[in-house]
């Protein structure tokens, strides 16, 4: 026997045609097999109005059953469905197009202004009031830039191609290319004033206005001289149909699914020994910015053990996603499937250090504690993306109390005389001389101290000047023909990089002093 109703596979309606039948057999059953049921008769006539009823109720029931699945709704009751998870119909758009407006100075358009194209007699309307504004008049010899608007013989003008203008008479007439030297103008309208105005279709949906089509005013204006627009107009669309909205309802509901990079990267932070993370997402179809290709995630981490990073990003990032970087390995799911997941390790900068320092020698704790105290320094500070400021590393050298108990610094340092960073090796600076040769070999670069006592390294070699020599706290600072940089100067870091200080590269200088 057939199942009518809600059952395991869905809603089953009966039709008008199975409960006339049904109707039939109980009459049937209840008067005997010669009851007269047929269509000509009372009773016959009486089951087929009753059964066209009821078969109603059975279709208005199956649409109300159906309202509440995705795959079977339409309408409102689709739209009721999206509601609930956020995705919401795209609604009819017009369409619009940016229009230029000439005639006379400070005529109001006001909001309702209307035009229309040439070739169709789609109508644009305005939306928003505006003002033509006086275009500077035209004048010889001058350089004009592309899109430089000028009046000139009572027309306004768009250049084109940029140049220089002739000594004598400008662009007069209505051509659309007009040579002036080696400018090249289009006009724009009659008048010496213009505006641009976007202007909405009066129809939603896709409405066309070609290049210069929109030249048509509906309802005229004193001071309104002319319209057109230069660029074709932006297509609106239609209400979003059924059918595509149920995709983007399954698509945004699976999306949402999915950990946003803010989550990812909050839950690549608590694992052990991850000191940073940056999650780079890219939805799109195309490379983006930072070179993430279509469809993809970046972590870039900072610590961590490579498996247990593996592990987390292939349980949170969703199926459709796939993951990039420059490290990789697999990851098994809870359903056994092993699939390969990569992530980044941040590009390296090796910095090389060269501290200066007054101690107590006393109590100096040593050359090596101090070494110690800026590799400390540069495990916790120098995260990701951080730049390397050398007054900040000192700085960790210097002593700092608490209740007369020393919490931070090293033992013993009085002052920190200068400190020296670079990403090649930092020499020992000797004086600046005149008309020397410096060389900015990497390995060998000349450091020359100078200005005070600031120490500067070569990043262009040549020969010094005369007199003089660098000075200030620049980057690139010209002298003769050498260029130097202040040791002084912060180290930028990317996004992708890690500043890295080791021991190997660290170097302090100390000298005793009284306190």
């Amino acid at each position: 026997m057939a199942e009518f109703g809600l059952t395991t596979t869905g809603f089953v309606p009966k039709t008008t045609e199975i409960v006339r039948t049904e109707m039939r057999a109980d009459c049937a059953d209840t008067f005997g097999a010669s009851f007269d049921t047929s269509d000509g008769s009372a009773a016959g006539e009486l089951i087929g109005i009753v059964a066209a009823a009821l078969g109603e109720v059975w279709e208005v029931t199956e649409q109300l059953a159906n309202s509440t699945d995705r795959d079977t709704a339409t309408g409102v009751r689709l739209d009721a469905i999206g509601a609930l998870t956020g995705t919401i119909r795209n609604a009819a758009e017009s369409s619009t197009v940016p229009a230029t407006l000439t005639g006379d100075p400070l005529t109001v358009i006001g909001t309702g202004f209307s035009a229309a194209t040439a070739s169709t007699a789609a109508v644009f309307t305005a939306t928003e009031d505006t003002v033509l504004v006086a275009l500077d008049a035209w004048t010889a010899l001058t350089a004009y830039a592309e899109d430089d608007r000028v009046t000139n013989a009572a027309n306004c003008y768009v250049c084109i191609t940029a140049g220089t203008s002739d000594a004598s008479g400008g662009p007069s007439t209505e051509e659309l290319s007009i040579t002036d030297d080696t400018v090249e103008w289009a006009w724009l309208g009659a008048g010496t004033a213009a505006v641009d105005a976007v202007l909405t279709a009066s129809d939603s949906g896709v409405v066309v206005a070609g290049v210069r089509d929109l030249t048509v005013i509906q309802i005229p204006a004193l001071g309104l001289l002319n319209v057109t627009n230069l660029e074709e107009a932006t297509a609106g669309d239609v209400v979003e149909t059924d059918g595509p909205y149920r995709v983007r309802q399954v698509e945004e509901l699976a999306l949402a699914g999915a950990h946003t990079a803010a989550a990812i990267r909050a839950s690549l932070l608590e694992l052990d020994d991850v000191v940073a993370a940056h999650v780079f997402m890219n939805l799109t179809d195309t490379t983006d910015g930072d070179g993430v290709p279509p469809h993809a995630v970046e972590a870039l981490v900072q610590g961590g053990d490579d498996q247990e990073i593996i592990d987390l990003l292939g349980e949170e990032i969703c199926t459709g996603i796939v993951t990039f970087g420059n490290t990789s390995g697999f990851h098994t799911d809870e359903e056994g499937t092993t699939f390969e997941v990569q992530f980044s390790r941040p590009d390296q900068i090796l910095v090389f250090n060269r501290v200066t320092l007054t101690k107590v020698a006393a109590t100096y704790a040593g050359d090596t504690a101090a070494v110690d105290a800026l590799v400390a320094y540069g495990d916790i500070e120098q995260v990701i993306g951080k730049d390397v400021v050398p007054s900040s590393a000192a700085a960790a050298l210097l002593p700092v109390k608490v209740s007369g108990v020393q919490v931070a610094g090293v033992t013993g340092v009085l002052k920190i005389v200068r400190s020296d960073a670079f990403t090649d090796v930092i020499a020992a600076p000797v004086a600046w001389a005149s008309t020397t040769a410096y060389v900015a070999t990497p390995g060998s670069r000349s450091v020359v101290l100078n200005d005070g006592g600031r120490a500067y390294i070569c990043t262009t070699g040549g020969t010094s000047a005369g007199s003089g020599g660098p000075t200030g706290e620049g980057t690139a600072i010209t002298d003769g023909s050498v260029i130097w940089r202040w040791l002084g100067a912060d180290i930028t870091v990317s996004t992708r990089e890690i500043a890295l200080l080791d021991a190997s590269r660290i170097t302090i200088s100390s000298s005793s002093a009284t306190p």
